[in-house]
């Protein structure tokens, strides 16, 4: 007797599930790399049904030094998986091994094809550095180590080192007004586009003027930090090369003469007092001298110069003064004003004195009378 079917029926799967794609990206800014605390994706599409996947990562052929973790629901078709790169992981292109169950209890492991996108670790912060050159630019003026009020922009030279993984990435300068204290961002990054060699990067003076902190007598002193494509970054050294603020131009406190009126033979004391010490200046070429000539001037500290002042002889002009130039500067590069002395006068004429006709005629006295008292009668 042949007995009733069971109501259980057996399916028959021998096929092991297949991964049909598999991408992988990184969080980075650049979703191809990845560096510490960027975290790596995995994406995961099966023909079939499948518990949670066992998914294996390496970067640089190494294991990767945190756990991933699978999401998805399970079983099914869609999961994710992954991992927070560690600073310890090892640089170098990610690997996977996915081992996969479905829900018949067959097997595929060791998958390890990316179908789509690649991620390479790069936890390597590049090698340090030390700014270059600063050198001010614009003005009639640049003078080594100061910035003036003529000053329009600074050129800042950074090494770049021989290291592909910096090409494409960025150079932020740094400027300390306080000493080296503290270092706040000078202008916007600038993009790496060659290695092994040295970068220009050219500031406006509005940017450096801008800069919280700055002001009359800073010192201020330069670094830059340089990123890499992944995002590791290596703040350098300070320049040796500072800049100390100076923007206000020398002032003539004085400029006199001890003697304004002047004959043949005399000479004048001529006396010059800056606010500050100045460079540049030649009172053969700065001061005009009308009706003389003035010796050349001398200085010991280059604040207080004095000469003397010869007037021309044969000259009669009582009006006179002596004009400073504005050739000269104080030693951070500013222009100094111009100035005059007080008047003075020129008479160096040595007329001969003008003939008196001394030839008088004396009339004979006629004796006392109402309006002359006196006679010369001497009877």
């Amino acid at each position: 007797t042949t007995g009733t079917a069971s109501g259980t029926t057996l399916a028959v799967d021998q096929t092991a599930p297949t991964i049909s794609t598999s991408s992988i990206a990184s969080n980075n800014s650049t979703s191809t790399l990845a560096t510490t605390s960027d975290l790596v994706t995995l994406t995961i599409a099966t023909n079939e049904n499948i518990s949670s996947p066992t998914v294996a990562f390496t970067s640089g052929g190494a294991a990767a030094g945190n756990v991933d973790t699978v999401s998805g629901a399970s079983p099914g078709t869609s999961f994710t998986s992954a991992y927070t790169v560690d600073a310890s992981d090892t640089d170098g292109t990610v690997a996977i091994s996915i081992t996969a169950t479905d829900v018949a209890g067959n097997t595929t492991s060791g998958f390890t094809t990316i179908s789509a996108g690649s991620v390479t670790v790069d936890t390597t912060a590049p090698a340090s550095q030390k700014t270059q050159g600063v050198v001010t630019t614009g003005g009639d003026n640049q003078v080594a180590g100061y910035w003036n009020s003529g000053n329009t922009g600074v050129d800042i030279t950074v090494p770049i080192a021989d290291d592909s993984s910096i090409n494409g990435g960025t150079v932020q300068l740094l400027v300390s007004t306080d000493g080296g204290g503290s270092f706040v961002p000078l202008d916007t990054p600038s993009t790496i586009s060659a290695v092994n060699t040295n970068k220009t990067i050219s500031v406006a003076g509005g940017v450096l003027e801008g800069v919280a902190g700055f002001g009359e007598s800073d010192v201020l002193q330069f670094k830059a930090t340089i990123t890499d494509t992944s995002g590791n970054a290596t703040t350098g050294t300070v320049s040796d090369t500072t800049l100390t603020v100076d923007q206000v131009a020398p002032e003539v406190d004085t400029f006199t003469m001890n003697d304004t009126v002047l004959k043949s033979g005399e000479t004048s004391a001529v006396t010059i007092i800056f606010s500050e010490a100045v460079t540049g200046f030649s009172s053969d070429d700065d001061v005009t001298a009308p009706n003389g000539t003035l010796a050349a001037m001398t200085s010991g500290d280059n604040i207080t110069w004095t000469g003397t002042y010869t007037p021309t002889a044969d000259v009669e002009d009582a009006t006179n003064v002596l004009t400073l130039g504005t050739s000269y500067t104080d030693v951070a590069g500013n222009t100094g004003p111009s100035a005059n002395t007080s008047n003075y006068i020129v008479n160096t004429k040595n007329d001969p004195p003008t003939a008196v006709n001394d030839t008088a005629t004396i009339a004979e006295d006629s004796g006392l009378s109402s309006t002359n008292v006196i006679s010369n009668d001497t009877d």
